[in-house]
This record gives C-alpha cells, structure tokens and sequence, in this order.
C-alpha cells in the first residue's frame, strides 16, 4: 500500500473518530459503537520543529485519550439512565458526549493535518479549491492564521468542506461544545488548546500558528475532500 492509498483508509476512518484500526491502551474489544484512538500516522519524534515529542506523547496520552474514554463512558452512562428511565439525567449526559466526542474527531483531524515531510502549496484539485475560494494558497494561509490569532481563548481552527455552497471555508470553534457549521466536513485542523502549544512555544502562540503551515499535509486534505466533495 502506498502513503496515497494509506491516507484513504486513514481519511475513511476519519470521520468515525478512529486514526488506525489498532486498538491502544485499555480500547475495548473492535465494536462499531465503540470509540478508538489508535496509533499516530508518525512516530512521536517525526514533528520535532514543530513539535517535540514530548509534547506530541503527552497531547496524545494525557489530552487525546481522555476524550475517547469519556465518549464510551458517557454513552454507558446514558444507556443506563435510559434502562432506568431516569430522563432528567440525559440531557446533562448527553452534553458530555457530546463534548467528547468533539473533542476526540477534532484531534483524529488534526493530527492528520501535518506530516513530516508536509508544508508547500497544495496541488491537483486542493489547489483549485483553494486558489478559488481564497485566491491563492497565500491568500488560505494568511485568512487561516488570522482566524487563530483573532480566537480567544481555547478552541479550533478549521478548513471545511461546506456542501450547501460547495466551498471550501475557514472557521473557528471554541472550546469542544461549540458545534461547527452544520454538515461542514473538516478538511484541516489545528489546535489552539494551551496544552497543544505551551509545551514548545509557551506564550508564543503565534509562532506555533506560523509553523503549522511547515508541516500541513496536503495530502490529507486530498483524502477528505475526495471524501465529502461530491
């Protein structure tokens, strides 16, 4: 299988909130109810420059993981107040869910989202896309890192597939609960949750959104929006 043919397995379980097949950690027996984290597309050390590996560790172990237990726990637990007919706990519970499984898929995006050998100007269709939707790959980048530097506080920023328009367009969401555009696909993701970038940059977050473009991979984003662009 070549790397082109391996990020279409990879983006075809993107949107099911999985990076790998592989089951990590204490994953719960293959079941298609259950959430996975899986194994990195990279080794831990293949982002140094951008990110060290510790950071990339721990953002996986201590940041990532959390939500992919909090997702099946919180999805026992509304199955139980459902057994017991306790509807006043659902809502609660599934605001929870929710905000794990946000926060879960947004991560599977973003560690997609850069590659070791990533950066450069898109090609083949993601260049006609972006070339007509921003003007240029320059253009996409400058809209981008402008959409980070103006969040506030913790949260997201997005490349999406809107499929009501058919356009490629930049948003942001704060914190895990926001819900992103309705049925917009994300394409790219970067993380602008403290612990994404404090480890390596401290309060220099302007620097880990400049050398995000380094390392983004274009070819992901070939993956999902042959993906979602139909």
């Amino acid at each position: 299988m070549n790397r082109r043919q391996a990020l279409l397995s990879l983006g075809s379980l993107a949107g099911a909130g999985a990076l790998a097949l592989k089951n990590a950690g204490n994953a719960h027996a293959h079941s298609p109810n259950n959430f996975y984290q899986g194994t990195l597309p990279y080794d831990f050390t293949s982002l140094e420059g951008f990110l060290s590996a510790e950071s990339v560790q721990s953002h996986y172990a201590n940041h990532h993981r959390p939500h992919v237990d909090g997702a099946n726990h919180f999805i026992e637990e509304i199955a139980k107040a459902r057994s017991a007919e306790n509807w006043a706990l659902i809502p609660e519970l599934s605001r929870d869910l929710s905000r794990h499984i946000n926060g879960h898929n947004l991560h599977v995006v973003y560690w997609q989202s850069m590659a070791p050998h990533g950066g450069g100007d898109p090609t083949g269709d993601v260049a006609h896309h972006i070339e007509t939707h921003f003007g240029s790959p320059e253009g996409f980048r400058r809209q981008f890192r402008a959409e980070a530097r103006a969040l506030r506080g913790n949260g997201w920023v997005l490349l999406v597939w809107e499929p009501v328009s058919a356009r490629l367009l930049v948003t942001s969401v704060e914190g895990n609960t926001d819900a992103m555009l309705h049925n917009a696909a994300p394409i790219l993701a970067l993380d602008l949750f403290e612990h994404a970038y404090y480890p390596d940059y401290g309060h220099r977050r302007d620097d880990y959104i400049d050398k995000f473009f380094d390392v983004l991979n274009w070819d992901f984003a070939a993956v999902q929006l042959k993906r979602n662009h139909h």
